[in-house]
């Protein structure tokens, strides 16, 4: 009973409308953004995984075709004439090496090796170390092209990657190797710059997982991470991960699967920092965001307006009933909206003035009505007085016989 009894809260029209108009306004405009905000989050993700795999595939396609033109560049070299030829000198052969080295740019060192693993001639001789125990000379002397791992050599200290070729001489029977030695820095140069973007790099690693690029110097030939070499064991892909806790992004690409790229396929990766991928979506977010602030803001303003509109004339009538209840009935309401309202506001003064003419009718009637009563209480009045004048008058007839009775029966006995 006591919450029956409670007073509820009173809410004015104009809260309610404004309320409504928040509804139908903003709250759908607050549903747009989180639904296009959520659109925009999945389109840059799917974005970023297709440019990461382009990127990888396209850089991982550069990579191959340089290695397989050294290995076509190599083939040919084999087949020089003066190579094959089992009367040529070292110096003949060495003085062909350095003219074909003259021709090819990116050849680092050339060298014929013959099938003990001696050097018979080089152009610089910068290959040091012991060639019959290589398998990659002894993949060419068993009659195959073959790669060697990426490895370091001093003297100057440098990375670089053989190719090895048989030599066959006239009889069609392999009398020597070709060696060709290539900077690792020519294949680096093509994953410098990949991606321009701060949190943005290249990594390139070998068929064990060893790293063959990264940014930083210090990680070549450590293994990559467990995770990521766990995460990528398709051809290509797109996979996430983290790392000194950030979260990344990573698209791969097998380098030379299916060819002679020494003992297995490479693979290259490049990687993105969810950070800086987000970075323009935060942008883009907080514009967003923004937008909604000023046309929220807005929006309120023109609820707030369109309140105002719409109440200030139930505000006049209800003005006007209040009037009209304590007698002000000469009182108008002015309500010019052209519309419903100002209908209402003018059915609202034709009944005001009809009620004020009923009123001075009533008015009237009831002084005529007062007026004629009067009148006919003053004529009750005299008539009542000569009604009493009378019965005063019979009074004293009747007292005047009574008296003259009694003194007509005093008579009478006296005699």
């Amino acid at each position: 009973m006591a919450s029956k009894n409670k007073k509820r809260t009173r809410i004015s029209f104009r809260i309610k409308l404004s309320l409504v108009l928040f509804i139908v306004g903003i709250l759908p405009l607050i549903v747009l953004s989180v639904v296009y905000i959520r659109q925009m989050q999945s389109a840059l993700l799917e974005t970023t995984k297709n440019s990461l795999e382009d990127i990888a595939k396209t850089k991982g396609a550069e990579i191959e075709l340089y290695i397989s033109n050294n290995l076509l560049d190599l083939q040919i070299v084999a087949k020089n004439p003066v190579l094959m030829s089992s009367e040529s000198s070292p110096e003949e052969i060495e003085s062909e090496l350095k003219k074909i080295t003259e021709i090819y740019s990116t050849f680092d060192d050339l060298s014929v090796v013959n099938l003990d693993g001696h050097v018979i001639a080089s152009v610089d001789h910068r290959y040091r170390g012991e060639w019959s125990t290589k398998q990659w000379f002894i993949d060419a002397r068993d009659g195959n092209v073959s790669m060697s791992n990426v490895h370091t050599i001093p003297d100057p200290l440098r990375t670089v990657l053989v190719f090895t070729a048989p030599v066959f001489n006239e009889r069609n029977e392999i009398q020597s190797v070709v060696a060709l030695q290539i900077s690792m820095e020519e294949v680096w140069n093509r994953l410098k710059g990949t991606l321009t973007r701060e949190g943005s790099y290249a990594i390139l690693v070998d068929e064990n997982g060893r790293i063959l690029y990264h940014p930083n110097r210090e990680a070549l030939f450590s293994d990559i991470s467990p995770e990521i070499k766990g995460a990528s064991q398709e051809n290509f892909g797109f996979f996430t991960f983290e790392q000194e806790g950030d979260e990344w992004f990573s698209g791969y690409q097998t380098v030379g699967h299916g060819t002679a790229f020494g003992h297995g396929p490479w693979k290259i990766y490049i990687v993105e920092k969810r950070e800086v991928v987000f970075k323009l979506f935060e942008e883009l977010q907080n514009q967003t965001i923004l937008f909604f602030v000023i046309t929220s803001m807005l929006m309120v303003f023109i609820g707030l307006v369109l309140s105002i509109y719409i109440t200030r004339p139930i505000e006049k009538l209800k003005k006007a009933t209040k009037k009209y209840a304590e007698g002000e009935f000469d009182y108008t309401v002015d309500i010019y909206t052209r519309d419903e309202m100002h209908d209402l506001g003018k059915s609202f003064n034709d009944m005001a003035l009809q009620i004020k003419k009923s009123k001075d009718f009533l008015e009237k009637e009831v002084d005529r009505r007062t007026s004629e009563l009067r009148e006919k209480n003053a004529e009750l009045m005299k008539t009542n007085k000569l009604m009493v004048g009378r019965e005063l008058k019979m009074v004293e007839l009747k007292k005047m016989v009574q008296e003259c009775e009694r003194k007509k029966g005093s008579q009478k006995k006296q005699k």
